[in-house]
C-alpha cells in the first residue's frame, strides 16, 4: 500500500531497524491500533524529538513509559487518543473515502473464499497469514 519499509516485530529488532532507517533519529508518528499495552509502552522509545503517538487501540493493562525523562519529556512527545465514539460518522466518512477512490480498499483483501470453505477461512485468519478475507455466500 505504498509503505517505504516493512518490519516484522516477531523476527526483527524494531529499535535497531528503525535506527538504521532513520539514521538514529527515530520516527515522527506512531499509530498504535493493536491495543496491546507492551506495544504502546515500547513505542515511546522509537520516537524522534517532537514525535507523536496516536492511540487507537484500547489497552486493557497499564501503559509504562520507560525512562520517561529521555523517552517522553526531553522528546516533547504529543499523545493523542480516541475521544468519544462517532461510529456512524466514521462509517460515513470511510464509505465516502472509498467511493471517491481516496482509499484503495482492494489492496486490503488478501483472500476471497467461498462460504462452503468457511473453516479454511477461519483457520487462515487465525494463522496470521491473512489480512482481510472476503467470504462469498453464493458459493
Amino acid at each position: 500500500m505504498g509503505a517505504d519499509h516493512l518490519l516484522n516485530s516477531s523476527s526483527e529488532d524494531f529499535k535497531s531497524e528503525i535506527d538504521k532507517i532513520t539514521e538514529g533519529n527515530g520516527v515522527g508518528v506512531i499509530v498504535e491500533a493493536s491495543g496491546v499495552s507492551s506495544m504502546l509502552t515500547g513505542a515511546f522509545n522509537l520516537l524522534r524529538r517532537g514525535g507523536k503517538i496516536v492511540v487507537i487501540g484500547l489497552p486493557k493493562a497499564d501503559i509504562v513509559i520507560k525512562d520517561p525523562m529521555r523517552n517522553f519529556l526531553i522528546k516533547a512527545v504529543t499523545v493523542k487518543s480516541v475521544y468519544g465514539r462517532k461510529i456512524f460518522h466514521t462509517w460515513k466518512e470511510s464509505e465516502r473515502a472509498v467511493a471517491e477512490k481516496k482509499v484503495r480498499s482492494e489492496l486490503l483483501v488478501t483472500h476471497k473464499i467461498p462460504l462452503t470453505k468457511f473453516q479454511e477461512a477461519y483457520d487462515l485468519l487465525c494463522s496470521g497469514k491473512a489480512m482481510k478475507i472476503l467470504i462469498d455466500p453464493s458459493k
